[in-house]
């Protein structure tokens, strides 16, 4: 007697541990979810403390897997494994809030966007926004809307890229991210350069500084008007930048930029000589681009037709049209080479649904033969149950007629 209560009070005692330590897993996921988005790293601290072996219940493990890919991602700590967020995307499929399904979409793109798996991440941030409609929260909406933007961009596909940063943008801005608001702003006036837009590049460019302006955060807005100059430079609108503009771009300048920068002072100032030798300097940075080379051979030209050097200015111009072209050639091969990619992406996509569909037909058909032949059989062996139970009766009544 002694031993079995013994026995139910070390069960007792057990199950109470346990049902604590669940209890200490609860407390934990909560704060580290209330501090994940002003202190991300006091989040991912608090979610490396727990044991996983003490995480039971599929519940808590789907919870424990979306909040520490949150936490991973916001501390910069880029994941190209799935494993751990298909806990949480396996689990939010059939469960809980749309919120929820959209935050583990949302990471498993951002798991395959660090893979470079731009397909699987854009289905993947595509889910996630069906989702993330279906709630209130404009910062989900305005980061998927980012990403998908981003991605957009890598495959040159910049009006799709353009729609997606104007969706996020104005989602941040209905949720007061006034800086990721900018952010966006910025990115647009990134993909007019590339689309040759001057117009709407500045234009976007004027409205991030004055974002950032309203945010008090003088270091960015001296980063984004030594970009705004550039971009004007890049397009080769020299006469509208004044001296003070030239010298304020800069006090912020980035290494590649500063005898650009310094050549165009001097250029303003007709200086010609000082800002050829900063513009040949400028040339033998290693950090420049080729667009960047090509615009300093085209400035270099306008200095050699302002000193009636007109040979020099000439083999700039070559050279400026010689990179352009190979800009361009390089550009339209990787667009070729991207088209191609999602094109073979989505013949394969198609291959998978074809051969899914034929499966789930193949399986129906087995499935209605395995009922048929049921019900053959189960009719054979009523017919034969029958037919029994007739010889039975047949024997009966012989046995009474015998009788």
């Amino acid at each position: 007697m002694k031993t079995r209560n013994l026995t139910v009070v070390c069960m007792l005692a057990g199950l109470l541990c346990w049902g604590c330590k669940q209890t200490d897993v609860t407390q934990v996921l909560d704060r580290a979810e209330t501090c994940m988005a002003e202190r991300p790293d006091s989040s991912l601290y608090l979610l490396r403390t727990l044991d996983k072996r003490h995480i039971s219940g599929s519940l808590r493990k789907a919870r424990y897997a979306l909040l520490y890919s949150q936490a991973l991602d916001k501390n910069y700590i880029d994941v190209d494994n799935d494993s751990l967020i298909r806990v949480a995307v396996d689990y939010y499929k059939g469960h809980g809030t749309s919120h929820e399904k959209a935050l583990a979409y949302f990471y498993l793109g951002r798991v395959y966007d660090n893979a470079g798996d731009e397909t699987r991440a854009t289905e993947a941030f595509v889910e996630a926004e069906t989702h993330a409609l279906d709630t209130d929260d404009h910062y989900i909406c305005g980061l998927i809307y980012s990403y998908l933007g981003n991605l957009y961009f890598s495959q040159y596909s910049f009006d799709e890229a353009l729609a997606m940063y104007d969706k996020s943008e104005k989602c941040y801005a209905q949720a007061g991210q006034l800086r990721n608001e900018g952010y966006m702003v910025e990115a647009k006036a990134r993909v007019y350069i590339l689309q040759e837009d001057k117009n709407a590049c500045f234009n976007e460019y004027e409205r991030a500084i004055e974002l950032f302006k309203g945010l008090n955060d003088v270091d960015y807005v001296a980063i984004l008007t030594c970009d705004y100059l550039m971009a004007k430079f890049q397009f080769g609108i020299y006469e509208s930048l004044t001296i003070e503009d030239l010298k304020s771009g800069l006090q912020n300048y980035y290494s590649s930029n500063e005898l650009t920068f310094r050549s165009l002072i001097y250029y303003k100032m007709n200086n010609l000589d000082s800002a050829r030798y900063c513009a040949i300097r400028a040339l033998e940075n290693d950090e420049l681009n080729a667009k960047q080379m090509a615009g300093i051979k085209f400035f270099l030209s306008r200095i050699e037709n302002k000193c009636y050097n007109y040979k020099q200015a000439y083999d700039y111009m070559n050279g400026y049209a010689a990179l352009m072209d190979s800009i361009y050639l390089i550009e339209r091969e990787n667009l070729v080479q991207k088209i191609e990619k999602r094109y073979n992406n989505t013949l394969l996509k198609n291959s998978l649904i074809a051969e899914e569909t034929y499966h789930k037909y193949q399986l129906r058909i087995i499935a209605i033969i395995i009922i048929f032949g049921v019900i053959l059989f189960i009719y054979s062996v009523i017919i034969l149950i029958k037919k029994r139970k007739q010889i039975v009766i047949k024997r009966i009544r012989k046995l009474k007629h015998i009788r």
